[in-house]
């Protein structure tokens, strides 16, 4: 309890020695130069083109672009729903055709069409 009374005192005098009471804080500071965001254009919004889902046939990774060089943005697990896009399927360096899909937790990306079962081809 002695030590505590001794830190209090000695906390009280560095406060008095600059210049401020204990019970004051220092104003803050507002600044009025504040700019509005720029908006551009919205972008457009990546949308399926199936109202038929197709699955994945095993577990697979989804790539951020059409092709095994590209890497990988997420995975989709055997059975999980995937919609195609309407970006169309594309050819790729691996020889495979790849089209890209959405699945339902928003994830987008690529996947190799041979590994998709069902929906539209």
């Amino acid at each position: 309890m002695k030590q505590m009374l001794i830190w209090i005192s000695i906390f009280t005098l560095l406060v008095m020695a600059c210049g401020m009471s204990a019970g004051t804080l220092p104003a803050p500071k507002v600044s009025t130069n504040v700019q509005a965001p720029s908006l551009g254009a919205a972008p457009t919004p990546i949308r399926a083109v199936t109202e038929s889902p197709a699955f994945a046939c095993g577990n697979l990774w989804v790539r951020y672009g059409a092709g095994i060089e590209y890497g990988v943005a997420g995975f989709a697990l055997k059975g999980d729903t995937l919609y195609r896009t309407d970006a169309g399927p594309r050819s790729a360096d691996d020889k495979g055709t790849w089209v890209q899909v959405v699945d339902r937790d928003g994830l987008i990306g690529w996947v190799n069409s041979k590994l998709i079962c069902g929906g539209e081809e």
